[in-house]
């Protein structure tokens, strides 16, 4: 099939060994947990290191830098009055924390008045939070670094992903970047990754919501497991070009391609999959919502971009559905 992909033909490059740090939060542990695996297979095996951080990670010892100094200033407190009630100590203990905890949060506590060595006993703490975070940065960054190992010479490629919770809190860290100044991996709609994602495509018919430059060559080298095929796609997209793939492919594998248009003046709805039966859907969409609910229990849903959200809702709203993407791979270490 000389003339199948025309202009849409995604060109082979030939990939290194990939390393994907991959970040995510991990609730059963209070350190970090680090390993490192390789994934895939053949011309698309890559190395994954799997990056579990506490949610204490980010605020642990800001919390612990506190209690020290709470401690502290009780033990003078109980020097200074040692026939104090144990009520008015515990009063008292209050105070400081809440005290101590407002002036982090820049919040001075009702009937606080701001005086000079209460200002800068602020600034320690913030000193020392920023001193710890810091520490904590520089901890991970040497382990992930002796993980890496020979991953970080110039002919290999070391990318960053995040799992939604983590960069947010990324994003308030300066030191991060620092740490870990690598390129952010955004190649999910790729040919060599959807490819991946393709091996849980255990159904005959197929689903297509949304467009990527990958799905003709996709198609093609998939076209034996394919039965049918049924692709909901915007208008602005449905090209002369994509067109002529389509002919060629009927000729080719002898599988029409039944295109369900929609326009930008249409309801949501319209772009929602349905099925009567179970079925493979390749979510190219990039859509944080895309309703499953017409969706046949026993299907499988492949989320090309892996919209967190997504995965949180097909859990809750349709179990009988399998979902499956690249973060949650990685975050599952599958």
């Amino acid at each position: 099939m000389h003339n199948c992909f025309h202009d849409l033909k995604t060109s082979c490059i030939d990939f290194l060994m990939e390393t994907i740090i991959f970040f995510y939060q991990q609730r059963k542990t209070q350190v970090p947990t680090l390993e490192k695996i390789t994934m895939g297979n053949g011309e698309g095996k890559y190395c994954l290191i799997r990056a579990g951080l506490p949610p204490s990670f980010w605020r642990e010892q800001a919390l612990n830098e506190i209690a020290r100094n709470e401690a502290a200033q009780e033990e003078e407190a109980s020097k200074e009055h040692p026939t104090e009630h144990s009520f008015v100590l515990l009063l008292r203990k209050w105070w400081m924390r809440m005290r101590a905890v407002s002036k982090q949060t820049g919040n001075a506590p009702m009937g606080d008045t701001p005086i000079e060595d209460e200002t800068e006993y602020a600034e320690n703490i913030e000193f020392n939070r920023r001193t710890n975070r810091d520490t904590r940065l520089k901890n991970l960054q040497e382990k992930v670094q002796a993980l890496l190992g020979c991953e970080l010479e110039e002919q290999n490629i070391v990318q960053v992903a995040y799992e939604e919770k983590v960069y947010r809190q990324m994003l308030h860290c300066p030191g991060w970047q620092q740490c870990f100044p690598y390129k952010a991996f955004d190649a999910y709609r790729e040919l060599r990754w959807a490819k991946l994602l393709m091996a849980h495509a255990i159904r005959g018919d197929f689903l297509i919501v949304g467009y990527a430059p990958c799905i003709p060559q996709l198609l093609c080298e998939f076209a034996r497991q394919i039965k049918s095929i049924q692709w909901t796609l915007s208008e602005a997209v449905y090209t002369e070009s994509l067109q002529i793939f389509m002919e060629d492919y009927y000729e080719e594998y002898g599988i029409a391609i039944n295109i369900r248009l929609y326009s930008p003046t249409d309801s949501p709805g319209k772009r929602y999959p349905e099925s009567t039966h179970p079925v493979n859907l390749l979510d190219f969409s990039g859509e944080e919502r895309l309703s499953p609910f017409g969706l046949a229990g026993g299907s499988v849903w492949l989320d090309m971009d892996s919209k967190e959200e997504k995965g949180r809702k097909m859990e809750l709203q349709n179990p009988q559905i399998s979902y499956f993407s690249l973060k949650n791979q990685w975050k599952q270490g599958m």
